[in-house]
């Protein structure tokens, strides 16, 4: 009987593990983006309401940076739908590459709008950032089909003031800074 219950126990445990598991790969799925693999907008939007509330509550710094790649339409219409799905996948690797790992958000607003979320971060070390990552995207170039294929980026940026009342205005105003 002692053996038995622990075969029963051993099985409930790995069947719990499994699940884990399961929930685990569902949650990723819903919160990340196929194509580039950054957070997606539902991400952005719960974590960015959480960074929010923090810096309200803490009266920590908190920017945004939003990039925009430039004439993408004209990139798709020339290359394809391919070369762009690449050169968004470029830029993501690169956005990524440049924040904090345990820190900062990369997600992907939609289509080829991308936000960096900075918690801790004020304006100055957000226009600095946002004027590094112009450059390094300005100097990126990926080849595809045979050609060499260059791409700019815009950028808005938006550190919360006391006159923001929620994440989304805040949003807004690094959109229209852009």
């Amino acid at each position: 009987l002692a053996r038995e219950m622990d075969r029963t126990r051993e099985e409930l445990e790995d069947e719990i593990s499994r699940r884990r598991k399961i929930e685990r790969e569902l949650r990723k799925l819903a919160e990340t983006d196929s194509l580039t693999g950054l957070a997606n907008r539902r991400l952005l939007l719960r974590r960015g309401a959480t960074e929010f509330g923090r810096s309200d509550r803490y009266a920590r710094h908190l920017s945004m940076i939003v990039a925009d790649l430039d004439r993408f339409k004209e990139l798709n219409d020339r290359f394809g739908h391919a070369a762009g799905d690449a050169a968004l996948v470029a830029v993501a690797r690169f956005l990524a590459s440049a924040v904090r790992a345990n820190c900062d958000l990369v997600a992907r607003l939609g289509g080829e709008e991308f936000v960096l979320l900075l918690p801790e971060t004020a304006n100055e070390g957000a226009l600095a950032m946002a004027e590094r990552l112009r450059a390094g995207i300005e100097n990126m170039q990926f080849a595809f089909e045979g050609e060499t294929v260059s791409i700019t980026c815009s950028f808005g940026v938006a550190t919360r003031t006391a006159e923001d009342p929620s994440f989304d205005t805040l949003l807004r105003r690094a959109d229209r800074a852009l």
